[in-house]
């Protein structure tokens, strides 16, 4: 229970209102905590929306309740889940973007048959390192950029081809070799929600994601091969759950090879892949099991 929570005001006081909440919720994870309560009453609205958007719920006398569940469940299971924290809902009423909610509302939990689409999209250590993964910020002499690092949000350009993905969906981060990526180099680190995706001019989407992700202009512009008007992707993304054992090039081929898919595959750009891969590799990450 979470008593008083004020902020100074500041440039980073969103982002560090981000960071407490994030480093709580994985001491009570690693503690096995159930529920996070945050009884403070003079939260600023735009504090309350970034809690909303962490997965808190609205709870008595305005206090704001994080439920914490770190299992693996299926759907049938749901039932049984709210049964146990007080709760109630009519499931079988609901929507994908709903269970995805729920799921969001329990963070870290999974749902095993949420029906979305899961992709392995590959990613620079440099830009991994500003965007969600501490491990190798810690390896650059110069860190990450703390707004972005501590961010419930972020967004990552990509070019528009070759797929276009599609939201609500599961990423997968693959640290690619590219340049130097110290120890996480070749390896799936963690994942995340992907909330939204947009396509259009590079000028139009930066200026409109400005505050999110890392990109400066000129790396937009290169991005669109010094066609401004070039069309690009931006995928936004939230709730990423970094890896306790990041999982291996070589322990992902095998995960996709027994899962029916064509190996090798260098992951040189976005790849679709099943739930059974996603899940394969987030247990492998979380220390689940070997394979």
């Amino acid at each position: 229970t979470i008593h008083f929570l004020r902020i100074a005001n500041g440039p980073l006081k969103g982002s560090l209102l981000c960071q407490i909440v994030t480093n709580i919720l994985q001491e009570c994870v690693v503690q096995g905590q159930r529920k996070i309560l945050i009884n403070e009453k003079y939260l600023e609205e735009e504090q309350k929306d970034a809690l909303l958007r962490f997965g808190f719920l609205f709870w008595e006398n305005g206090s704001l309740v994080k439920y914490i569940r770190s299992d693996v469940i299926t759907k049938s299971g749901i039932d049984a889940l709210l049964r146990s924290e007080g709760l109630a809902a009519k499931i079988d009423t609901w929507n994908i973007k709903q269970m995805v909610r729920m799921e969001l509302s329990f963070f870290p939990l999974k749902i095993r048959d949420l029906d979305i689409p899961t992709y392995i999209i590959p990613i620079r250590a440099y830009w991994a390192g500003h965007l969600f993964d501490s491990t190798i910020s810690a390896e650059n002499l110069f860190g990450a950029i703390p707004s972005k690092l501590w961010s419930i949000e972020n967004v990552y350009y990509r070019h528009t081809k070759p797929l276009t993905e599609t939201a609500p969906a599961r990423i997968l981060w693959y640290v690619s070799g590219h340049g130097y990526a110290g120890t996480h180099a070749k390896t799936v680190v963690g994942c995340s929600y992907l909330t939204e995706v947009h396509t259009g001019k590079g000028q139009d989407l930066f200026k409109r994601f400005k505050l999110y992700g890392i990109y400066e202009w000129e790396h937009i512009y290169d991005l669109c091969g010094g066609e401004k008007d070039d069309d690009i992707r931006a995928l936004k993304f939230s709730h990423t759950e970094l890896f306790k054992q990041p999982v291996s090039y070589q322990a992902a081929q095998r995960v996709m090879a027994r899962n029916g898919f064509k190996t090798p595959n260098t992951f040189a750009g976005p790849v679709q892949v099943s739930n059974e891969v996603f899940f394969d590799m987030y247990e492998m990450g979380k220390g689940m099991y070997h394979k």
